[in-house]
């Protein structure tokens, strides 16, 4: 009840709590394999030729 709403967490805040998340994050980026689950399926793919 005391926890701040959800809108409001900074990615500071995210990789405080957990630290792993970041290193997850960097090491996916890095190999190209980066994409969030459902996306494309919502929102289509962006990529214009």
């Amino acid at each position: 009840e005391t926890a701040r709403p959800f809108d409001q967490l900074t990615v500071d805040d995210v990789v405080k709590a957990r630290p792993d998340v970041e290193e997850k994050v960097q090491d996916m980026v890095s190999k190209g394999r980066f994409e969030v689950p459902g996306y494309k399926e919502k929102f289509g793919d962006l990529v214009i030729m």
